[in-house]
C-alpha cells in the first residue's frame, strides 16, 4: 500500500483487522444533475471528492464488501487486512 494510505496511519493495525471506509465520489448515472450541489458541499467541507480513499482497501484486503449509496455518491467499502 502507498505510505499516504488511509490503512497506513494507525500502527495497531494487524493482518486479520476489519476495516471500512465510506467516503463520497461524484455522483454517476441518473444522479449527475446533483454533481454541482456535491461538489460544493465537499469544498464548504474542505474535502476531496476525488480523494477516493476505499481503493486502499480494495488493494490491501480480502473478503472486500463493497456498497454504493445515493446514486453512487456515497462509497462503502469493508474488507479484512491482509
Amino acid at each position: 500500500m502507498p505510505s499516504s494510505c488511509p490503512l497506513n496511519r494507525a500502527p495497531a493495525y494487524e493482518p486479520g483487522t476489519r476495516v471500512a471506509v465510506v467516503d463520497m465520489q461524484r455522483p454517476t448515472a441518473a444522479f449527475r444533475v446533483f454533481e454541482p450541489l456535491a461538489r460544493l458541499a465537499c469544498g464548504l467541507g474542505g474535502s476531496d471528492i476525488d480523494a477516493h480513499p476505499w481503493t486502499a482497501v480494495e488493494d490491501g484486503c480480502d473478503d472486500v464488501g463493497r456498497a454504493s449509496l445515493r446514486g453512487g455518491h456515497v462509497q462503502v467499502r469493508t474488507g479484512t487486512l491482509r
